[in-house]
C-alpha cells in the first residue's frame, strides 16, 4: 500500500495564471476573447438561460413527488345509516360496496356517529370513533378491527 504512487507528470504541472502579462499567453484578456456578457468580471449566464429565449425548463410541464399515490383515503360512515339496512347481519367492506355505501376507491372505513338501532350486528372497519364503538357495544353489536387496525 505504501509503495502506490501518482503517474509520472500527473502531479507536477503548475496552474495557469491569467491576466499576468501578454508574454506569458494568457493576459490581456485573460482567455476570455473580446467584449460580450461573458467577458466581463461577474459575466455569465445563469443555469438553463437560453438567450431569452423561453428556457426548456419552463417548457416542459411540472413534475415530481405527489402525495395522491400514498394517502389514506378513509371513508367515513355513520352508523346512523346502517339502520337501514335491518336484514343484514354482518357489515364487511364488500357487503359496504354491495349496499352503495362505500365504493371501491374508498380502501379504509371509519364508522362515526351514536345512533343505532340495530342489535346483534357484527360490523367491520378500520377504526371507529369513541361514539361508534360505544353505541355499538351498547346495543349488543359485535365491532372488530380490520387488518390490525388501531382505534
Amino acid at each position: 500500500m505504501l509503495l502506490i504512487s501518482p503517474i509520472k507528470g500527473s502531479r507536477d504541472h503548475k496552474k495557469k495564471r491569467v491576466g499576468r502579462g501578454f508574454s506569458s499567453g494568457m493576459g490581456g484578456r485573460s482567455t476570455r476573447g473580446t467584449k460580450g456578457q461573458k467577458a466581463r468580471k461577474s459575466g455569465n449566464v445563469r443555469l438553463g438561460f437560453e438567450g431569452g429565449q423561453m428556457p426548456l425548463y419552463r417548457k416542459v410541464g411540472k413534475y415530481g413527488f405527489n402525495n395522491y399515490v400514498f394517502e389514506k383515503k378513509i371513508k367515513s360512515v355513520n352508523i346512523r345509516d346502517l339502520n337501514y339496512f335491518k336484514d343484514v347481519k354482518e357489515f364487511t367492506l364488500e357487503v359496504f360496496m354491495k349496499l352503495g355505501i362505500v365504493n371501491k376507491r374508498d380502501r379504509y372505513i371509519k364508522l362515526i356517529g351514536n345512533q343505532v338501532e340495530l342489535e346483534g350486528v357484527s360490523v367491520w372497519a378500520h377504526s371507529y370513533s369513541k361514539g361508534a364503538k360505544a353505541a355499538l357495544e351498547s346495543s349488543k353489536n359485535i365491532v372488530n378491527l380490520i387488518g390490525g387496525s388501531r382505534e
